[in-house]
């Protein structure tokens, strides 16, 4: 008896049509199939794994969306296929995707490859923070929002949510060189995908096609990634020194509100300085240390404000901080 025959990931993705990191997409978020793995942790399909695949992408072609696929055997793939246009298959709605880029002149170029057609450049910047200046006021929808990055940092990740919040981009694909699994995990999203460079223009359109097409009805990028994790993180209001004093200041007075609130932004901002350290040394932990970075930094602005309230109604002199 012959030994089963098991193909590798870029095999399954030209047989398939399947780009690799959509195959890799689909097993994490829909489990579609469980490959085999070697012992160095390489994925090995089998023909039935295969087959499933090939039959999969005929009815994500045909409009169905890979989440309502998953949980389906293969008979009744081919019976939702067979009620659907007698069989036949049909195109996701296509057209020019309009995208927004960011990264390398020639990242993700008009002319790049034969798919340069499938795709309007509505705006490219340099930088996420250069995004401002190259957007225009007019209100065109943006498919998807394509950006490149050396790497995936927590400061690179809170200026992604704020871009994506700026562009209103329906999907955003990240191409990255170098991150942490941690940070990766951020990115795992719905409307968000990452792909490690080098990455062809043919198999980044391929993936914003699909996450456009499983989009409908699924949470925006900027309010899953966003809250307290992608919070900006908000300027010290008050100088260390100028905190010191007004926490020491005299217990003889009336009001000793901003003694007390001086001593919790103190620490607060203690706190705020300890868990940005964590959060840059403790990578496997990088998203519970961006939230408790973020959240402290937040909490300390609020504290600040209401120590500035009390400030003024006492009408205190802050001390010189030199």
């Amino acid at each position: 008896m012959s030994a089963q025959q098991l193909y590798k990931i870029g095999s399954v993705s030209r047989l398939t049509g399947i780009p690799a990191v959509t195959l890799r997409m689909w097993e994490r978020r829909h489990q579609v199939v469980e490959p085999q793995r070697t012992d160095g942790g390489g994925r090995r399909y089998s023909q039935s794994d295969l087959e499933r695949l090939k039959l999969i992408k005929q009815a994500v072609d045909a409009g169905f969306s890979i989440s309502t696929l998953a949980p389906l055997d293969d008979a009744a793939i081919r019976e939702r296929l067979e009620q659907r246009d007698g069989g036949k298959v049909r195109q996701t709605p296509g057209g020019p995707l309009a995208v927004c880029v960011v990264g390398r002149e020639a990242f993700f170029a008009p002319g790049g490859s034969d798919a340069s057609d499938q795709r309007i450049e509505c705006a490219r910047a340099g930088h996420l923070n250069a995004l401002p200046e190259v957007l225009n006021d007019s209100e065109q929808t943006v498919d998807a929002l394509v950006v490149e990055t050396e790497l995936v940092t927590p400061e690179f990740l809170r200026e992604l949510c704020q871009a994506q919040r700026l562009v209103g981009a329906t999907v955003t694909v990240v191409v990255y060189q170098f991150s942490t699994r941690a940070h990766l995990n951020l990115l795992d999203n719905p409307r968000c995908a990452a792909m490690q460079a080098p990455a062809g223009d043919d198999a980044i359109l391929a993936v914003c096609r699909d996450m456009l097409g499983a989009a409908r009805g699924a949470t925006p990028v900027a309010d899953e990634l966003g809250g307290a994790i992608f919070a900006e993180i908000p300027a010290r209001r008050f100088d260390p020194e100028v905190l010191r004093q007004l926490a020491q200041r005299s217990a003889a007075v009336k009001c000793e509100c901003p003694e007390h609130l001086a001593t919790l932004v103190e620490r607060l901002s203690a706190f705020e300085a300890y868990s940005a350290h964590c959060e840059s040394e403790n990578k496997e932990d990088a998203a519970v240390h961006m939230m408790l970075h973020a959240v402290s930094a937040n909490v300390r602005r609020s504290l600040e404000d209401a120590l500035q309230t009390v400030i003024e109604h006492e009408g205190i002199s802050l001390p010189n901080a030199d």
